[in-house]
């Protein structure tokens, strides 16, 4: 969001407009970094995960 500021001080571009980019930018990082690029050290520990659950009936 500071980055926003900066760039709307720095630049002519409004900082209306530049701090919801940065805002979405930061968005698109955080779910790079959680979601494609998840804390597993490899895909065998993503294996444990997968296996069926047997549910009492």
């Amino acid at each position: 969001m500071l980055l926003g500021v900066a760039i709307g001080y720095v630049m002519t571009v409004s900082t209306a407009i530049t701090v919801p980019v940065a805002a979405l930018i930061g968005i698109a990082l955080i779910y790079d970094t959680i979601f494609r690029r998840g804390p597993v050290n490899s895909t065998a520990e993503l294996t444990d995960e997968a296996h069926e659950i047997e549910l009492p009936t």
